[in-house]
């Protein structure tokens, strides 16, 4: 379904309190979501005596985007979209389709070639090939895709088939990254982040996104074996102890981030640690091949160390417990109340659906507000998605010139 404009035909459907609560409160939605479906029920479930100490991370982050939203949301008198899809017409979902089949096309190729894979990372194989280099350019193009489909979906300008099919086409090609890596999260992270825009945009019920979990829970644990077949295969020994039920007892990952002093204090030549805001700037928007000295960005892979574990393998505490670890408590409330502020600037701070507008605000559920996102890796890679969509945009420019020209009679040259 529609929202915001001449186009939508059911105006009346959008007002569930889910809804309404998403609108007005888009940032704490996102932190509380995981907690709510997966996290708390599952510690409730197995009696996790570390429950209160999940409540306390859940608190951290929380508190201050309830706090500021509900200023933020009493401050707006007026609050209704209109998208400007219009202006470009069919253009941007073509756009849209383009992005997502050359980015899953890439994907897969480059899987194909060994990039990602886990027998990679444990130093097994290794990736090579063009495509492993065009993929480091392409693969954040999924992702603005999306949010220009929900734009030109949310205008009009492309029918619920369409919408569909091009969603279809980006799990696709992210199904079949998972099956050649043996690596699931990137497919959980688009799975969510779809979700979750889609949700904020209004283009599915509520109702259809619960039905949508629930068949991903039941598919988990198929793909869990799926997934450990092939890391078999791959060479790599299987832990037979953690099952696909193991694998989602979240609150005891969050339970573990009791074990380290905080703020985390590692010792590791290499690797980035404590990064400050230009830090960030500097590894999301500066080529790698312009600044090859740099050190590595692997959070997972220094907490695992400092649980005792080794450089080939990672652990997080998912978002919030891990940000609480690496930089504290202090921090973590700042970050956060940072993150409230900047969604209620994109998403509040207009009234119209603009490609740019939802791109940035789709990049903030993805990153920073992304259900397994981890600072400050997400952020440095949100920045680099955002970097690698020039292309989209010069088009989006050429597109608007062309039409405007078209209507006001001028001549393009």
């Amino acid at each position: 379904m529609r929202f915001g404009d001449s186009h939508t035909r059911q105006k009346g459907s959008l007002q569930s309190p889910l809804t309404s609560f998403l609108k007005k409160y888009p940032s704490t939605f996102a932190i509380a979501a995981p907690y709510a479906i997966i996290v708390f029920p599952v510690a409730i479930l197995n009696l996790n005596p570390d429950i209160g100490f999940i409540a306390f991370t859940a608190v951290l982050a929380l508190g201050p985007t309830v706090l500021i939203e509900t200023i933020r949301k009493n401050n707006c008198k007026r609050f209704q979209f209109e998208s400007n899809a219009r202006l470009y017409g069919r253009s941007l979902y073509r756009l849209a389709h383009i992005g997502v089949l050359t980015s899953s096309g890439v994907g897969v190729l480059a899987a194909v070639s060994g990039k990602g894979s886990v027998a990679v990372q444990a130093g097994l194989a290794a990736a090579s090939g063009p495509f492993v280099i065009v993929d480091s350019i392409t693969s954040g193009w999924v992702i603005i895709s999306i949010c220009f489909l929900c734009v030109a979906y949310a205008g009009g300008e492309c029918s619920r088939r369409e919408f569909i099919w091009v969603n279809f086409l980006a799990l696709l090609g992210a199904g079949i990254e998972v099956y050649l890596t043996a690596i699931t999260a990137p497919f959980l992270e688009l799975v969510t982040f779809i979700f979750m825009l889609m949700l904020l945009m209004g283009n599915i019920k509520p109702k259809a996104a619960v039905a949508a979990l629930i068949c991903v829970l039941i598919l988990w644990p198929l793909a869990f074996d799926i997934r450990n077949e092939a890391r078999s295969t791959s060479g790599l020994i299987v832990d037979a102890r953690v099952d696909a039920n193991e694998r989602l007892r979240f609150d005891k990952q969050i339970a573990r981030a009791q074990e380290l002093d905080v703020p985390l204090s590692v010792e590791m030549d290499g690797y980035l640690q404590h990064p400050t805001i230009v830090d960030i700037l500097r590894y999301g928007i500066v080529p790698r091949f312009l600044d090859e000295g740099r050190d590595a960005v692997s959070t997972g892979v220094i907490i695992n160390v400092a649980l005792g574990g080794t450089k080939t393998s990672a652990f997080t505490f998912l978002p919030v417990a891990t940000i609480y670890v690496l930089e504290g408590p202090l921090f973590t409330l700042f970050w956060y109340a940072f993150l409230a502020i900047s969604v209620g600037i994109v998403w509040r701070g207009g009234t119209r659906t603009t490609p740019m507008r939802i791109l940035l605000m789709g990049l903030l559920l993805y990153g920073p507000l992304g259900w397994f996102s981890t600072y400050p890796d997400k952020m440095i890679g949100t920045l680099q998605v955002l970097i690698s969509g020039i292309p989209f945009y010069l088009v989006l420019i050429v597109i608007r010139i062309r039409r405007n020209s078209t209507k006001s009679g001028r001549p393009l040259v």
